[in-house]
């Protein structure tokens, strides 16, 4: 299971494994919010953390 960008939970199918099936969770996860992850080691990380809050979505009252 996961959450849509509205919130909604959503199933990203049925897996043998349970590593299975939450790296896919995860990964449609990323493509329903249209987040994207740089890599690691692609930028440091307080030029990293401006791009990430901008972009991270969150409600009011866990904003701070």
């Amino acid at each position: 299971m996961y959450r849509d960008a509205d919130g909604r939970k959503k199933s990203a199918g049925v897996y043998d494994l349970k590593r299975t099936a939450k790296a896919k969770a995860d990964e449609a996860e990323v493509n329903a919010r249209g987040e994207q992850t740089a890599p690691a080691s692609s930028m440091p990380w307080g030029e990293w953390e401006q791009t990430w809050q901008t972009h991270r979505r969150v409600t009011e009252g866990t904003r701070y």
